[in-house]
């Protein structure tokens, strides 16, 4: 009998199979045992490495399967090299421009985010423009530059699926190079959507498009939609005809409601519902240091406050991924979405910045929007 041998090795272990058969390789765990990497683990024919998303183990499934075990979160597939290196590049910038310092770039406006310069009205993921601001002379020229609208909302629009966008308003601002990059603001009139907005010098700062930062202003604006969204939120009207109309009053109503929702997460946008993201993000990391927080927000002077900002931060760095996460919950949940999306899981909890970055890992539908995002930067 005419035998063709086929001889396998795989870190010191031999599979012999006769041609034409199915070539069987050894169990994942055991070839990681003999040294060979979790990404570089082989399986049998008719199987798919994916890695686990408990422990980052390598695993073989039936093919038939992979797309279904990372749908309900129970794997992920084998990170790209060059996602990981661009995620974690866009990353890292964005860390150095929050640690820098922007002197002479500051542009004062009559809004909070400097001067807003054109809107525009979502249609079936199009924008339509429907007005433009007055502005400064030295400032037209920004409203007239449509390639550069279309490109910032271009990428949104390739990074967020379409499902979870729920954006009916894009517009463009600017306050000068750093400060604020973007935000959003819930739409009164439909409290299921959203205003979206990024500063255009941001996105430009030298004239030419600045991806990483226009990317991780995206990913973390959206941060912001998913966790305080009306499926997330009891959002309350009131609060936020108030909060819009800058009524003196809001305070006083605010702590009223603030009683009424305890123990949950109170924003100012509404009570957050027990199984929320934001409630149980709140509940596990932010409770025993909330009363200390709080006695921050009541000094009135800017100075002190920033002060106190800061220390607060140096005593708990270990807890956040970023300064500006150290900012409130609703921005802590954010800057920790943003770094699940960037970032690689962490293989130590020993801080509880890291296990921010997991809680995320615990819901199949963001490790889907995490893979979705990651695999269109």
């Amino acid at each position: 009998m005419n035998l063709l041998f086929l001889l396998i090795i795989i870190s010191s272990s031999f599979l012999i199979a006769e041609a034409g058969a199915i070539v069987h390789f050894p169990p994942p765990l055991k070839q990681v045992s003999e040294g060979v990497l979790p990404k570089n683990v082989t399986c049998s024919e008719g199987f798919s490495l994916i890695i686990k998303t408990a422990g980052a183990s390598p695993a073989c499934v039936n093919h038939t399967s992979v797309e279904k075990l990372i749908q309900r979160g129970w794997g992920m597939k084998i990170p790209d090299a060059s996602i990981v290196q661009k995620a974690q590049s866009i990353w890292d910038y964005s860390i150095q421009q929050q640690d820098n310092e922007f002197e002479g770039d500051y542009i004062e406006g009559p809004t909070e985010d400097g001067y807003e310069i054109t809107k525009y009205e979502v249609v079936d993921n199009m924008i339509e423009k429907i007005s433009d601001f007055k502005l400064p002379s030295n400032l037209v020229h920004l409203q007239k530059d449509n390639e550069k609208h279309y490109e910032i909302w271009n990428n949104f629009i390739n990074l967020i699926p379409e499902a979870n966008r729920n954006v009916s308003m894009f517009y463009l601002t600017t306050d000068g190079v750093g400060e604020i990059g973007g935000g959003v603001n819930r739409d009164l009139e439909d409290l299921s959507k959203w205003y979206l907005f990024y500063d255009i010098y941001d996105s430009y700062p030298d004239g030419t498009f600045d991806a990483k930062s226009t990317i991780h202003t995206t990913i973390h604006e959206f941060g912001h939609i998913l966790t305080t969204s009306s499926n997330q939120l009891e959002v309350d009207s009131e609060l936020l005809r108030m909060l819009s109309n800058n009524e003196n009053k809001f305070d006083d109503i605010f702590a009223v409601k603030l009683e009424e929702c305890f123990p949950r997460y109170m924003s100012v946008d509404g009570c957050a519902k027990t199984n929320s993201y934001i409630n149980q993000f709140h509940q596990r990391f932010w409770t025993d240091i909330t009363s200390e927080w709080d006695e921050i927000q009541y000094i009135e002077s800017d100075d002190k406050y920033y002060e106190q900002m800061t220390l607060f931060y140096e005593r708990y760095e270990n807890r956040f991924v970023s300064e500006y996460a150290s900012t409130n919950v609703d921005e802590d949940i954010a800057e920790s979405w943003t770094a699940f999306v960037l970032l690689e899981k962490p293989r130590d909890i020993r801080f509880i910045s890291d296990q921010k970055i997991l809680f995320f890992y615990e819901y199949p539908e963001l490790i889907e929007m995490r893979n979705h995002i990651r695999n269109n930067l």
